[in-house]
């Protein structure tokens, strides 16, 4: 995958760090949501 200006690079990186905080906070609401019950 080329990238043709920075940009796109930077929101690649910024992308992949917001996918992976969104991860973070499903699988903690899961746990929460597990210990609860």
């Amino acid at each position: 995958m080329k990238f043709h200006n920075p940009l796109k690079i930077l929101n690649a990186g910024e992308l992949a760090r917001i996918l992976n905080h969104d991860n973070e906070m499903r699988d903690r609401a899961r746990a929460s949501r597990l210990k609860g019950s």
